[in-house]
């Protein structure tokens, strides 16, 4: 007979168990709000959302280095116009290498054109860094 109580009350000693060391049960939607946001895409809730936010991003950061490096172009001249050219040339061609790579790894998936997108966001973004920095 106090084998049948004991297998009754594992059950209730392994929840009351629980709670003690684990805490009551969360609500994950309410504490997804509460958590910090820092990303331009994180409001983005479905993969399409990430896609289109990371494609809209890395529109912005091409339109920032292309204004960057048309001012930049404009105050340097002669030999510095010619360098600066060539090694626009060479950093397109890593570019576009470095994002191939990125989409290829995750080809034929939904999240590839978010990677790629991200990807040529975040490498623009150091591009324009490091043409502010010269």
């Amino acid at each position: 007979m106090a084998q049948v109580t004991i297998t009754k009350a594992l059950p209730l000693t392994i929840g009351l168990l629980s709670f003690v060391i684990f805490g009551p049960p969360q609500n994950t939607d309410r504490r997804a709000k509460e958590i910090p946001r820092n990303g331009p895409c994180d409001a983005a809730r479905t993969q399409s959302e990430l896609n289109q936010c990371f494609h809209e991003e890395s529109r912005k950061a091409d339109a920032q280095l292309n204004s960057i490096y048309s001012n930049l172009v404009k105050q340097l001249q002669g030999p510095a116009v010619q360098k600066l050219e060539a090694a626009e040339r060479a950093w397109t061609q890593y570019r576009d290498l470095h994002y191939d790579a990125a989409r290829y790894e995750y080809e034929g998936g939904s999240m590839s054109p978010m990677v790629f997108a991200q990807c040529m966001a975040t490498t623009t973004k150091h591009r324009v860094d490091d043409i502010k920095a010269a």
